[in-house]
C-alpha cells in the first residue's frame, strides 16, 4: 500500500458507523413523515418562498421537486470541507 493511501485510512473518522446507520433511518422517516403530512393537506396554506438562487417555491410540489437541490447542497459543503481537514 502506498504512503498516501496508509495515510487516508489511518485517519480519525468523523461518522461511526452507528451515527451513518441513524441518518439512513432518519431520512427514510423524514420522507414517510412527509408524505402522510401532504396527504393531511398539511401544507394547503403554503406561502411561497424565494431562495437564494432565485428559485421562487411556489407551491408545496414546488418545494419536494427542491429537496433533492437543497440536500445536494449539504452533501458538497460537507464533501468541501473533509477535503480541507484532510488536507
Amino acid at each position: 500500500m502506498d504512503e498516501t493511501r496508509s495515510n487516508i485510512i489511518s485517519l480519525p473518522r468523523f461518522v461511526d458507523e452507528n451515527e451513518l446507520e441513524f441518518f439512513k433511518e432518519k431520512s427514510v422517516q423524514f420522507i414517510d413523515e412527509l408524505v402522510i403530512d401532504l396527504e393531511k393537506g398539511i401544507f394547503n396554506n403554503y406561502n411561497a418562498y424565494m431562495t437564494s438562487f432565485g428559485v421562487e417555491l411556489a407551491t408545496i410540489d414546488d418545494v419536494v421537486k427542491f429537496l433533492p437541490t437543497h440536500e445536494g447542497l449539504h452533501l458538497g459543503y460537507s464533501m468541501a470541507l473533509k477535503r480541507i481537514v484532510n488536507k
